[in-house]
């Protein structure tokens, strides 16, 4: 069993990245649970760093297709 702090050591990820890893039926938990929170469209990153300016400029980057 992963972590989500494993899965997600950058803080965010692709949500595909974490569906390919886990299910899609772990993130949508952890989405209603608030451990996850999605940042940009198809972008999630964990809740309690989603606020640092680090994870917003990679989920922005990972949108964008920059990374």
């Amino acid at each position: 069993m992963h972590t989500l702090s494993q899965l997600l050591p950058d803080g965010v990820a692709p949500r595909g990245e974490v569906v390919r890893f886990t299910s899609s039926s772990s993130v949508a938990r952890w989405l209603s649970r608030g451990d996850l929170v999605p940042v940009q469209p198809g972008v999630l990153a964990l809740a309690e760093r989603a606020g640092e300016w680090e994870v917003r400029a990679r989920a922005a980057a990972l949108w964008s297709g920059a990374c």
